[in-house]
């Protein structure tokens, strides 16, 4: 916005201008008022152009400010002149002779300098020629007839001295000055020329025939030693000696951007890529790079990813020659070997009990032989249970066995009192006192598995009428009857992580 103001006042103060030399000729205005008026306009000029000068060291609101004040004022001297600044008819111009000394130095604007060539426009510095009589042909200047402030002006913008191509022919000849003959000099070399000079020297000629690849033989022991990159030992490239400009474009294989792979090289290539040394290491690698080495999935190696070569190589740890232990493998090798089950638990119940059970909760035996806490090693582990239990009930048909977990019952997502994991079985009908039942009982859990907190598991059995429940033992056993069977009861739990 406000080089659009400027520019304004610039075209306004051009016009004012055009009217001031044409009005100050043509009026009957005392020469005093005109003395006012003159240095009135010049006072704008020089404020317009001191700020033009710094308007690109101004702030903003700074620039604004002053800018507006002299487009106010300007507009007010503009007002004057429309009417009637000027006074009377159309009059002589004015000459220098009409002007006194002191009239003359009024002139001058509050800077107190001297006009110079840019104070002018175009259409000042023509009204300022004077044609008079044609005087004789005046000599060409030279450079005695300059002061050195003259001369210095002279010099172009870059101040650089002047180069072979400053010169014409003409010049380039009269600077020859024959002298004593010198001694030989050497010939020119590649790297005496400039950059434009070596592409002039290019000519281009008849397309020859195809050349030769260059083979070694072509290369001169000299340059096949400077060739040679990477200390006296000779080894081969490492990740390191690379750029990252190289390592990317290393990388690229066709439009598909795919590393290289071993099937992409030629059999010379291959051998060229054998260097005598030691193998890679796993310390040989940087962190980046032995990520990069993990596969699409990300997933750790497991055995059947090495060919056998590689599984008798990774056999070796160092000069012994032992193998791996326990405490070679970091927590998450260890973690990737264990698949399948992780941890057993098994117990074996031999205690013979005999309990009342109702319709509410009644742990199965006592003293705890059916509790137990188990506490998984992983996350999401799946957790299988497994229960033989030898028994009798006076009410078979109506007692429900059921596995209760951290106080609720396994598996009863509806909370029903009617449902059950097992039953007592049967073995032979209709004999409530000497015969014994089996509870089976096999299942999996699998909800909220978490490593390191433990679980606890109990057996319970209920009945929607009160009976009897024996355990490793019938109803009617008699310590002294060899008649009455007894037996032991299992428990076998396993984490097995898929």
């Amino acid at each position: 916005m406000n080089l659009n103001i400027l520019n304004n006042i610039e075209k306004t103060l051009e016009e004012l201008s055009k009217r001031y030399l044409v009005d100050s000729s043509n009026t009957d205005t005392e020469l005093k008022d005109i003395k006012e008026i003159d240095k009135e306009l010049g006072d704008l000029l020089n404020r317009f152009k001191e700020l033009n000068d710094i308007r690109n060291v101004l702030i903003d609101v700074e620039a604004q400010a002053l800018i507006k004040q002299l487009n106010d004022e300007i507009i007010d001297f503009k007002s004057k002149i429309d009417n009637g600044y000027f006074k009377g008819d159309k009059g002589d111009s004015f000459t220098f002779n009409d002007f006194t000394a002191e009239q003359l130095q009024s002139f001058k604007g509050d800077k107190g300098d001297s006009f110079t060539f840019d104070d002018f426009t175009s259409e000042q510095i023509e009204a300022l020629k004077i044609k008079g009589d044609k005087g004789d042909k005046g000599d060409s200047f030279t450079f005695d007839d300059f002061t050195p402030e003259q001369l210095q002006s002279f010099k172009g913008d870059k101040g650089d001295s002047f180069t072979f191509d400053d010169f014409t022919p003409e010049q380039i000849e009269s600077l020859k000055v024959k002298g004593d003959k010198g001694d030989k000099g050497d010939s020119f070399t590649y790297d005496d020329f400039t950059p434009e000079q070596i592409e002039s020297l290019k000519v281009k000629g008849d397309k020859g025939d195809k050349g030769d690849s260059f083979t070694f033989d072509d290369f001169t022991p000299e340059q096949i030693e400077s060739l040679k990159v990477k200390g006296n030992k000779g080894d081969s490239f490492t990740y390191d000696d690379f750029t990252p400009e190289q390592l990317e474009a290393l990388k690229v294989k066709g439009d598909k951007g795919d590393s290289f792979i071993y099937d992409d090289f030629t059999s010379e290539q291959l051998e060229a890529l054998k260097v005598k040394g030691d193998s890679f290491t796993f310390d040989d690698f940087t962190p980046e790079q032995l990520l990069s080495i993990k596969g699409d999935k990300g997933d750790s190696f497991t055995y059947d990813d090495f060919t056998p070569e590689q599984l008798e190589a990774l056999k070796i740890k160092g000069d012994k020659g032992d193998s791996f232990t326990y405490d070679d493998f970091t927590p998450e090798q260890l973690e990737s070997f264990d698949k399948g089950i992780v941890q057993l638990f098994h117990k074996l119940i031999h205690t013979k009990t005999s309990q009342t059970v109702d319709n509410s909760v009644n742990i199965i035996g006592s003293n705890g032989d059916f509790e137990l806490e188990f506490t998984p090693k992983y996350d999401n582990s799946k957790i299988q249970i497994f229960l033989k239990a030898f028994c009798e009930t006076s009410n078979p048909h109506n007692t429900r066995i059921n596995i209760l977990k951290n106080g609720s019952i396994l598996h009863n997502k509806d909370n029903l009192d009617s449902f059950c994991l097992s039953m007592p079985l049967l073995t032979y009908h209709n004999n409530n006192d000497s015969t014994p039942e089996i509870i089976l009982i096999d299942t999996i859990d699998d909800v909220n598995i978490v490593a390191n907190v433990p679980i606890e598991y109990k057996f319970i059995a209920s009945s929607s009428l009160v009976g009897i429940l024996s355990v490793n033992r019938t109803l009617g056993y008699n310590v002294n009857d060899i008649v009455f069977e007894t037996s032991v009861s299992e428990i076998i739990i396993k984490e097995i992580r898929c």
